[in-house]
């Protein structure tokens, strides 16, 4: 937590200021799990039927556990979603964006057993849920290495409304041609300095 306040504030200087939202990632983590599997399940189930053995054991696994989750357990998920999306828009002000690290730490090793990988894996979806659930997408933005590891700032976006496409003149570089022609190719302009 401390690197990631130290890096937005390297960004965004004074405009940062933290507080907590009173969320428990891991209990919007658990609504996403429940309306995945069911929503898997639904969609997958013959395939995965005619399919389990050309799986590996992890994505055997996940998706056989897919076939648990009842309707009445995805109903409940859904009301708490709707319920808790309301009051997670009323946290933030219009000028506000929430700022979460983009995973839930380094990842595993290749060779790591299924379980060693499952708990990075939870805590990055406890992070990444939140932005799925809440309907607006995530950006991830990368930073500078913390200890010599990487480190993301996840920004999910806010509910409403998208913003307005960005003008030309704010994007780094020019936009290509849409037809560009050989002959006419040149370098790109560098963009100018800030």
């Amino acid at each position: 937590a401390q690197a990631l306040l130290a890096i937005a504030y390297d960004r965004w200087g004074q405009d940062v200021s933290p507080r907590r939202l009173g969320v428990d990632l891991h209990e919007w983590a658990e609504v996403r799990r429940v309306l995945q599997t069911y929503e898997t399940w639904q969609v997958h189930a013959d395939w995965a039927g005619r399919n389990l053995d050309t799986l590996g054991p992890g994505v055997r696994a996940r998706l056989v556990a897919c076939a648990d989750t009842t309707r009445t357990q995805y109903d409940e998920a859904r009301a708490w979603r709707e319920d808790s999306c309301r009051q997670m828009s009323s946290y933030l002000d219009d000028d506000e964006v929430l700022c979460l690290p983009s995973t839930g730490g380094p990842p595993p090793s290749v060779n790591a057993s299924e379980s060693v990988r499952a708990e990075p894996r939870s805590r990055t979806f406890a992070l990444t849920g939140l932005a799925g659930l809440w309907g607006p997408p995530q950006l991830s933005v990368p930073s500078r290495p913390v200890d010599g590891l990487p480190l993301g700032l996840g920004l999910p976006g806010t509910a409403g409304p998208p913003p307005p496409p960005p003008r030309p003149a704010a994007c780094a570089r020019p936009p290509l041609p849409l037809r560009p022609q050989p002959h006419r190719l040149r370098p790109l302009p560098s963009p100018p300095a800030p």
